[in-house]
């Protein structure tokens, strides 16, 4: 289950980007942001989602495979280490049974 955090923030007499930027400034993780829009030539229909995210980097696995991977606690400097990924395990030849 999935800890939810929750902290103090308000904006007032700004614009909407610059709430957000305030916001996102506190993270500990560099985020990324889009406002993502469903036009539609009735009001009703017409809605908006705001989707933050940490940032994605491509990265090598311990076996040499291509993987995605959020960046995360990369601006923080008093967060303890992150895990390391574990050794990359090839199965021997000697290893399997007759």
């Amino acid at each position: 289950m999935k800890r939810q955090f929750s902290f103090a923030w308000g904006a007032a007499a700004t614009t909407g980007r610059d709430a957000l930027i305030s916001l996102i400034e506190q993270s500990a993780t560099t985020l990324s942001w889009q406002v993502l829009c469903q036009p539609s030539p009735n009001p009703q229909l017409r809605a908006c989602t705001l989707n933050v995210s940490p940032i994605q980097i491509a990265s090598t696995g311990p076996c040499g495979e291509a993987t995605q991977e959020s960046l995360i606690y990369d601006r923080c400097t008093r967060c303890p280490p992150l895990r390391q990924s574990p050794p990359c395990r090839i199965p021997s030849s000697d290893s399997a049974s007759p």
